[in-house]
């Protein structure tokens, strides 16, 4: 078997062909009618917090334009998840809806993918690693604040990171990244 023909196996939306088939596809569109709206909106909410503690030195067709346009697709999508909520489906169309649906988080997923990636080129290091800390609470939850990790030197090649009460941490960009995988386990 070809790797094509194993990708498109494994990605593959569903069978109409034989009952147990369609009642998969019809079961599987009504639990995504729950659940992505939900993923819509802390996407939403998520990126906002990205672009709202971006340095006013990042071009502004990165820090509005791109993420405005992914954005509004978001919501676009969201009100059509939500618009679906009460409407019964064949199977037919519940197959429709899922090729549809991954096709946009394919398109999605590509967009913030290079939003961030475009971002990471924009912003210093230094900006970077105080940025990421700040997106996901760790730093008010007293991760980074307290001490670099044991073996790491406090010499010049760490940054100063402030916090808008004035704060301030000594951190490096693997400190961040070491400090984020100890707070998730």
């Amino acid at each position: 078997m070809s790797l094509f023909a194993r990708l498109r196996t494994a990605f593959s939306v569903g069978d109409l062909t034989d009952p147990l088939g369609r009642s998969l596809l019809m079961e599987q569109f009504r639990v995504l009618r729950k659940q992505v709206p939900v993923l819509y909106t802390v996407l939403l909410v998520d990126s906002i917090s990205v672009g709202l503690v971006l340095p006013s030195t990042v071009s502004p067709w990165l820090r509005f334009a791109l993420p405005a346009a992914l954005l509004a697709i978001c919501l676009l999508r969201l009100v059509q998840w939500i618009r679906l909520k009460g409407i019964d489906f064949t199977p037919e169309e519940a197959y429709r809806g899922l090729v549809r649906t991954r096709l946009v988080a394919v398109v999605l997923n590509a967009g913030f993918v290079f939003w961030i990636l475009a971002l990471f080129r924009a912003v210093e290091p230094s900006l970077r690693a105080c940025r990421v800390a700040r997106v996901h609470g760790m730093y008010r939850h007293g991760v980074l604040p307290r001490q670099l990790p044991a073996g790491v030197p406090a010499d010049d090649d760490h940054r100063r990171c402030t916090d808008r009460d004035g704060a301030r941490a000594n951190i490096a960009d693997d400190d961040v990244i070491a400090a984020g995988a100890r707070a998730t386990k």
